[in-house]
């Protein structure tokens, strides 16, 4: 498993390169290219092409038998290439039929990944372990957002702020709980196999200290939405305020 490090590696520097191209554009613009667009798929490649498919091989090289990994090979090739219809659509179109239905496609393979590797390590008791299973429930938290996005497009509602509220759903339990969960998972796992000592109860807690402060901190990352308190007769009175359908423009936050 562990010689398929070259696709995340390749994305990477695929990712790279965008992200370049998009600094560029504020010095030299191109004409014609939409910098929304590809700043899509700069974020799909980067989170999905890269962490995703990091985590994905050290998740399978470490905590899954080698006899089992059949399955999660065959999974990570058809991953690929919905990652590659991701990197042609993205740019051409931004979010749209083709780039919505790769995306799709890819958050329904990694759930089928999530499902198949509870599975088989649902005897594990270890600390890294137990990390994983976290960073999986965050994962499938997160696709709430990207689902949310079609709904949010059928029903004419792609310019509020209910659109960039799905996507930065989607973002920070990526980055605040999949990414940094299974970043720990793997940490753990390299103490126990070169059998360095650590506290157990010490890292459970700051795990559920880790997951349970991540749920509220969601708000952190709509702080663009002007969100603000009022008090009303007792300091413990607050209300939140908000225009759900306060219009936007679609690539302000994106």
């Amino acid at each position: 498993m562990l010689r398929y490090y070259k696709f995340p590696l390749a994305f990477l520097f695929i990712g790279s390169l965008l992200g370049v191209f998009l600094r560029l554009q504020f010095i030299a613009p191109t004409p014609g290219v939409n910098y929304a667009f590809f700043l899509h798929a700069h974020s799909h490649i980067m989170f999905l092409g890269w962490v995703f498919n990091l985590l994905y091989i050290g998740f399978v090289a470490q905590y899954i038998e080698k006899q089992d990994h059949s399955f999660f090979i065959k999974l990570f090739n058809v991953l690929q290439v919905f990652l590659v219809g991701m990197l042609i659509s993205f740019p051409l179109q931004g979010y749209g039929f083709y780039s919505i239905f790769f995306s799709t496609l890819h958050t329904i393979g990694a759930l089928v990944f999530i499902w198949k590797f509870l599975v088989k390590i649902k005897s594990v008791t270890a600390i890294s372990v137990w990390y994983a299973r976290i960073a999986m429930l965050f994962f499938a938290i997160s696709t709430a957002g990207p689902f949310l996005l079609g709904y949010l497009m059928s029903k004419g509602m792609a310019a509020t702020h209910w659109y960039n509220f799905s996507i930065y759903f989607y973002l920070h339990f990526q980055y605040n709980g999949f990414f940094l969960f299974g970043i720990l998972s793997l940490f753990f796992n390299q103490l126990d196999g070169k059998a360095i000592h650590f506290s157990l109860g010490k890292a459970r807690s700051f795990g559920i200290l880790l997951a349970t402060t991540c749920i509220p901190a969601y708000i952190l990352s709509t702080l663009w939405e002007n969100i603000h308190y009022y008090w009303g007769t007792s300091w413990f009175d607050p209300v939140l305020r908000i225009d759900p359908f306060c219009k936007v423009d679609q690539g302000e936050f994106a």
